[in-house]
């Protein structure tokens, strides 16, 4: 019933504002998803290379992709979705930006020996 009624928000919203920045997907995820934390493995739900990198800069970042990165990212849409996700994941993971999140990561079947697989948040 939730999921439907953010389901309909998005339809309005959209209809409002079509260049809206998140695909439905996206968007339903960060309707779900706690703000503190990321689960590697819902992150694996999304459909595409897109929609995950979308997702993951919302789940890591907590913002959209930037247009910039977005054009970086793009070239790489094509590569095998395993490869494309766990590049994304260890580009995020390590990224200032995210550190300063304070966002805990698990299930991180993507982890490097980097220490983004915890409970705890990364400082």
């Amino acid at each position: 019933m939730k999921k439907q009624i953010y389901s309909d928000i998005f339809d309005i919203v959209t209809e409002k504002i079509p260049d809206f920045r998140f695909s439905k997907e996206s968007y339903l995820y960060l309707t779900e998803c706690s703000p503190d934390e990321v689960n590697v493995l819902s992150l694996l739900e999304c459909s595409d290379n897109r929609t995950f990198l979308e997702t993951a800069y919302i789940a890591f970042l907590q913002r959209p992709v930037d247009e910039k990165a977005f054009e970086n990212w793009k070239n790489s849409f094509n590569l095998p979705e395993d490869e494309f996700r766990d590049s994304v994941i260890l580009t995020l993971s390590a990224s200032q930006e995210f550190a300063n999140t304070m966002i805990s990561v698990k299930n991180n079947i993507y982890d490097h020996g980097n220490g983004v697989n915890n409970e705890n948040p990364v400082a």
